[in-house]
C-alpha cells in the first residue's frame, strides 16, 4: 500500500521544462534592463548631491575661519597660484578640512580636460566677458558678469576621493568641484559644479552658486533652469535651490504644480 502511494507521489512530482525556465529568465532579463540603470542612476544623483552639499560646506566653513584668522575678506585675497605660490597652500591648507594639493601627474590630467580656468563651457552663452548681463525676464544685473578668461587654477583633492579646482580670474575666485574625479563625461552641470567669490572692494566675497541669479539679478525658478540648460557652468544654482537634489520631475512648486526637472542627464 504504502510503496504505490509513493509511486503515486513521484508521478505527481513534475519539473519546470527547459521552455518554462528561459522564458522565466527572459522576463527576469528584461526587467533588470528596465530598473537596473535607473536604480543606478538614483544612487549617482544621490552621491554626487551629498558630495557636493559637503564639499560646499567644508569650503565655506574653510573660507569663513581663514578670514578670522588673517582679517582679511576673501575679496581681497591675492590669487597667487602656480609653480611658485599657491593660493590653497596660503589660504585654504590649514582650515580645508580632509584636504590636500593634487601631485603634478593629477593637475595636468585635469588641464588637459578642460581650459584653464578649470571648467569647460558646455553652453552656448558661457559667461567670459566682464559686463553685466540681463536674466532671461529678470530684472537687471547688479554686477559684472563672471570672468573665466585667462583665470589661472590649480587642483586640490577632498577625502572623499572629490577634487576641487581653485581658479581665479580678474574679477572673481571659481571653485569647481569635479564629483567623479578624472572619470567622464568630465562636463559642467554633469559632474562638474561651480561656486565663485567676487574680487574687489565693495563686494561680499560671499561664496554663491553659479548659476542666473550670480550676477545680482532676481530669477524665478523657470528662468534658473533656462540658465542651466543654455549654460550649463550655471547648473548649480538649480542644484543647491531644489534642496541639493537634482530634480527628477517630481518635484512642485507653493502652488502644488510640477516643476520642471533638471534638465541635464547625470
Amino acid at each position: 500500500m504504502f510503496k504505490n502511494y509513493e509511486k503515486t507521489l513521484r508521478k505527481e512530482k513534475k519539473a519546470f521544462t527547459l521552455s518554462e525556465v528561459l522564458v522565466t529568465l527572459t522576463i527576469i532579463g528584461i526587467i533588470a534592463a528596465l530598473t537596473v540603470p535607473m536604480v543606478m542612476g538614483n544612487h549617482k544623483k544621490v552621491e554626487y548631491a551629498t558630495k557636493l552639499k559637503k564639499g560646499y560646506s567644508l569650503l565655506s566653513s574653510a573660507i569663513k575661519l581663514t578670514e578670522q584668522n588673517i582679517n582679511l575678506p576673501i575679496n581681497k585675497w591675492t590669487p597667487s597660484m602656480g609653480s611658485n605660490a599657491s593660493f590653497y597652500n596660503s589660504y585654504l591648507k590649514d582650515t580645508l578640512k580632509g584636504s590636500k594639493s593634487a601631485d603634478f601627474a593629477t593637475s595636468k590630467a585635469f588641464e588637459s580636460t578642460n581650459s584653464n580656468s578649470g571648467m569647460s563651457s558646455s553652453g552656448p552663452n558661457a559667461s567670459t566677458s566682464g559686463s553685466g548681463s540681463t536674466g532671461s525676464s529678470g530684472s537687471s544685473s547688479t554686477s559684472p558678469a563672471i570672468n573665466t578668461n585667462n583665470a589661472a587654477s590649480e587642483v586640490v583633492r577632498l577625502d572623499d576621493g572629490t577634487y576641487m579646482i581653485i581658479a581665479a580670474s580678474d574679477n572673481a575666485f571659481i571653485f569647481t568641484f569635479d564629483l567623479n574625479g578624472l572619470k567622464g563625461p568630465n562636463e559642467a552641470g554633469r559632474d562638474r559644479f561651480s561656486f565663485v567669490a567676487r574680487r574687489g572692494s565693495g563686494n561680499s566675497g560671499d561664496l554663491i552658486p553659479r548659476g542666473c541669479s550670480e550676477d545680482g539679478t532676481t530669477c524665478t525658478r523657470q528662468q534658473i533652469v533656462d540658465a542651466c540648460r543654455s549654460d550649463h557652468e550655471k547648473c548649480t544654482e538649480l542644484v543647491v535651490l531644489d534642496g541639493w537634489e537634482f530634480n527628477t520631475g517630481s518635484a512642485k512648486d507653493n502652488n502644488g504644480s510640477q516643476v520642471a526637472p533638471y534638465p541635464l542627464k547625470i
